[in-house]
């Protein structure tokens, strides 16, 4: 099922802007990439302005917490579970400032989204720690 959620264009044209001039390390990438694919398949969304927005909670997770997000590969799921929560939450708080009205109405759908894409989250998790 695919959501149809309304963004404000500017900010969404303006995020994916910032997107293209970012470096980020091999893991970044490959959980910016899975996080983005199970985002865009719910909405209608461009895949930039979903990395973006993930790519900004990486980084404010990474300044809350003093940590590099490379760390959380020789942490135990308890602790990879809890980051990835507490990152989709900095992602969807990301993407919520440029929902167009209704907002609660569009808000209630981010939400939803979000966590099936959690969920996601949690299988791949799953499966590396096979």
């Amino acid at each position: 099922m695919t959501f149809a959620i309304q963004f404000k264009e500017d900010a969404i044209r303006s995020i994916q802007r910032d997107y293209i001039q970012v470096k980020c390390n091999p893991l970044q990438l490959m959980l910016i990439k899975k996080i983005s694919e199970a985002i865009c398949e719910q909405i209608d969304i461009p895949i930039l302005a979903i990395r973006a927005a993930t790519w900004y909670a990486l980084k404010e997770w990474q300044l809350k917490y003093n940590k590099s997000i490379s760390e959380l590969n020789s942490s135990d799921i308890k602790s990879k579970i809890i980051a990835g929560k507490d990152i989709f939450d900095i992602g969807k708080n990301i993407l919520k400032q440029f929902l167009k009205e209704p907002k609660n109405e569009n808000e209630i759908k981010l939400d939803i989204v979000y966590e099936k894409a959690f969920k996601i989250y949690l299988e791949i998790i799953n499966r590396m720690n096979g």
